[in-house]
């Protein structure tokens, strides 16, 4: 097999003194905004960051494409009959009971070593990490506000409007065409009828490569309950049958053809093509909802081994955030489920 595949460079990862400098803000954000998560979510735990609205959790098992996994060296991270853990969830940072959400979805696998939350959209809003910071900062800021009272979130709207034309800046226009004409197309539909897509890439032992699933097509359901609707059609699903799909691997050929930290755009399939890296098979099952145990297991990729860690300078932004929010809602949620265990005793 050609093994004329990117090799991975610390230098990919590198972030600027005035990038370090604004994640510390960033952090402090995110754990101000996990404190008043019940709040914005009218929930009885604290939430996410992000995806924060888990529809449903079920068990898979993966069997891999042995002669790839042989030839990139990670044979000890995928395996057959693997186990791992499914969540399906809302890109959105807060769960708005009653409400039809945007249709970003999120796909999180969990093997036994390694993670991958993966999304339905392919590409990124901006290649700039210090400018996606400061976005994601202000949109904390907005939501802490939101907390307080209408009027305080109203006032964060003018920082939020630069922030976001800031991150802009630094995409191409015609990418930025690209990422608006994609946002368009998105209609809601069965979680399972989008392909997923890993933000970024990764390391997968010595090279670097992007993760896709396929699509499958499923009826959707019609549920006035727009809450539920997800749940309720991957139920029905695996009431009378399993579902299979390929997760499929784009490993990178060199840093200009396959840049790593352009998120903008995407890879050309016709000189970095996708290869099946292994099939996922979800059985017959009924499916688990959120509770205390769920919302405080982390899928974050940065538990992943070294040797399978996410590449690129946003994914190293995105590291900081994804520990302080499961440092602070663990706690939180811990400490919560303890005064509840405690009224009910009393």
């Amino acid at each position: 097999m050609n093994k004329n595949w990117l090799k991975y460079n610390p230098e990919m990862d590198e972030l600027s003194e005035k990038t370090l400098a604004i994640l510390e803000k960033a952090k402090t954000s995110t754990q101000k905004f996990v404190e008043v998560s019940p709040e914005l979510s009218q929930s009885n735990y604290f939430t996410r960051g992000a995806h924060a609205k888990s529809y449903a959790y079920v068990d898979a098992y993966f069997s891999p494409n042995q002669e790839l996994v042989d030839a990139l060296g990670i044979s000890d991270y995928f395996y057959e009959n693997q186990k791992l853990n499914i969540r399906f969830s809302n890109a959105n940072n807060v769960i708005e009971p009653g409400k039809k959400n945007f249709p970003a979805y999120g796909m999180s696998l969990k093997f036994d070593q390694v993670c991958y939350p993966l999304v339905n959209f392919p590409l990124f809003p901006t290649d700039d990490a210090h400018s996606f910071l400061e976005l994601f900062n202000d949109l904390n800021e907005a939501r802490i506000a939101q907390a307080k009272s209408g009027w305080d979130a109203v006032k964060e709207i003018p920082s939020l409007l630069v922030s976001g034309l800031k991150a802009f800046y630094h995409i191409n226009p015609l990418n930025i065409g690209n990422l608006i004409w994609k946002g368009s197309q998105m209609e809601q539909d069965f979680l399972m009828n989008y392909a997923y897509h890993g933000i970024g890439c990764y390391r997968f032992g010595d090279y670097v490569g992007k993760l896709h699933t396929e699509k499958k097509d499923f009826e959707l359901l019609e549920n006035e309950n727009s809450d539920n609707l997800q749940k309720t059609t991957l139920q029905q699903i695996l009431d009378t049958q399993e579902i299979q799909f390929n997760l499929y691997i784009q490993l990178g050929i060199d840093e200009e053809t396959t840049p790593v930290n352009v998120l903008s755009k995407e890879w050309d399939r016709e000189k970095a093509a996708w290869q099946v890296l292994g099939t996922v098979t979800i059985p017959q099952q009924k499916v688990i909802e959120n509770n205390y145990t769920l919302e405080n297991t982390s899928y974050s990729p940065f538990i992943n081994p070294k040797a399978m860690q996410p590449v690129g300078r946003i994914q190293q932004t995105r590291k900081e955030i994804y520990q302080i929010s499961l440092e602070t809602r663990t706690k939180l949620n811990e400490n919560q489920g303890e005064r509840e265990l405690k009224l009910k005793k009393e």
